[in-house]
């Protein structure tokens, strides 16, 4: 019985509010509806603008206003159409323009929407960022990441251009990215070190700056950081009759030429073989990618010139 009467209260104070809402007239209704959405349009973009900033670290600048400017028109439209679909007088007008705008959008923009979605998944994925260096097998176009908008991706290449490619390619593409991540401890600093052989000597008695000291060197010694590196792997074949050796040779002689910009040894491996030829790749690892922007124009050269020294020895 309490259910049925709490039932009975709420439909009459819906049915109430409805009787009041219908003595309203028409202008007054349109203004307070008006003045509700208007309320949630701003609460909604205000959430917007929060969500984005949270990744606005990760975006450029016209990126960001871009991905801004869209969505709230986006949101403002949306919110129109719901707005007039309140009232009966504009429903049937409501239908045929939206149809009318988005058969127009559709046959438009196709392309364009695709390179926006696109682009928003490249931002949020990440699965390059602004200067690691990527290579696209496919499209044969390599280089360091210059900027990533909505619409398309800019690269760097080691010729100087800038090789500007839609981000729905991309999507669609296979791409290698160079960067490499290490972990990395950090080591004891040589003055603690001595503080600590000239500690002994002294009498042991309890101190609780020194104590801090121990406890400090001992995170010092579990923590550790992370550095960036790049790998760019290099890929080239030689005559089968060539001995392994003599490429290692090669490679070791490239090593040295190299010396002054990579930061660990050259390592090699063998990924092909026919009847003709074997095939080989090598691993150039280095800290600064736009160091790769030199080293890819010469690298390739330089193992030419140095075959064709020991082939003919």
């Amino acid at each position: 019985m309490i259910m049925q009467n709490s039932g009975q209260s709420t439909n009459d104070i819906w049915t109430e509010i409805q009787n009041l809402w219908n003595i309203i007239p028409f202008p007054l209704q349109i203004f307070i509806v008006f003045v509700i959405y208007v309320i949630l349009l701003l609460i909604t973009l205000r959430v917007l603008k929060f969500v984005l900033n949270r990744y606005k670290e990760h975006l450029t600048v016209s990126a960001y206003h871009t991905i801004y400017t869209v969505f709230r028109m986006l949101i403002i439209a949306l919110f129109a159409a719901a707005f007039l679909n309140q009232f009966e007088q504009f429903q049937g007008s409501l239908i045929g323009l939206s149809a009318l705008i988005g058969t127009a959008v559709g046959f438009a923009s196709t392309q364009t929407v695709g390179n926006f979605i696109s682009g928003i998944y490249l931002m949020i994925a990440r699965p390059f960022t602004i200067g690691d260096y990527v290579i696209l097998p496919k499209m044969g176009v390599e280089g360091i990441i210059k900027e990533i908008t909505v619409n398309y991706t800019k690269i760097l290449t080691p010729n100087g251009t800038t090789a500007i490619i839609a981000n729905r390619s991309l999507i669609d593409t296979q791409f290698i990215n160079t960067r490499y991540e290490i972990e990395v401890k950090e080591e004891e600093p040589t003055d603690k070190k001595e503080n600590k052989s000239d500690s002994k000597d002294k009498d042991s008695e309890f101190d609780l700056s020194e104590l801090k000291s121990e406890v400090s060197l001992l995170f010092r010694k579990l923590r550790t950081r992370k550095k960036v590196v790049y790998i760019y792997p290099v890929r080239f074949s030689v005559d089968v009759n060539l001995k392994q050796a003599m490429v290692n040779e090669v490679i070791k002689r490239l090593e040295k030429e190299l010396e002054k910009e990579i930061v660990a040894d050259v390592t090699w491996k063998v990924v092909s073989r026919t009847r003709l030829e074997v095939g080989y790749e090598i691993n150039i690892v280095v800290e600064n990618p736009f160091d790769l922007l030199n080293i890819t124009n010469r690298v390739l050269n330089q193992l030419e010139l140095y075959l064709e020294e020991v082939s003919g020895q």
